[in-house]
């Protein structure tokens, strides 16, 4: 398993997942095969929660949802990010992801 994002402790242990999908999504909810391969991840680094980071189409409102999978104790967060504007709106929209995962990444 090779998921896109993995963020590690100093130590070199897992405190969060993420998976980029580098597909558009229109309402606001991920494609269950992306669900499943990100539970998958979760489930194999023993986490509670990861990420599937989608496009955006540019008129389209930010995505945050969350999945909670019932009997796991997993929770599979979904984002969307537009990567169609100028060099400094794509750094504005991955900051503001980055200020979303932090809390989480920082247990």
């Amino acid at each position: 398993m090779q998921p896109d994002l993995v963020f590690q402790q100093l130590n070199g242990t897992v405190q969060y997942v993420g998976d980029v999908k580098y597909k558009l999504t229109t309402d606001a909810r991920g494609r269950s095969g992306d669900y499943y391969q990100l539970l998958a991840y979760t489930t194999a680094m023993d986490l509670s929660e990861g990420v599937l980071i989608y496009c955006r189409h540019p008129d389209d409102p930010v995505t945050k949802s969350t999945v909670v999978v019932k009997n796991a104790g997993k929770k599979l967060v979904l984002r969307s990010v537009d990567l169609s504007g100028s060099a400094a709106s794509v750094e504005r929209e991955v900051a503001a992801l980055a200020q979303a995962i932090a809390p989480t990444n920082a247990r």
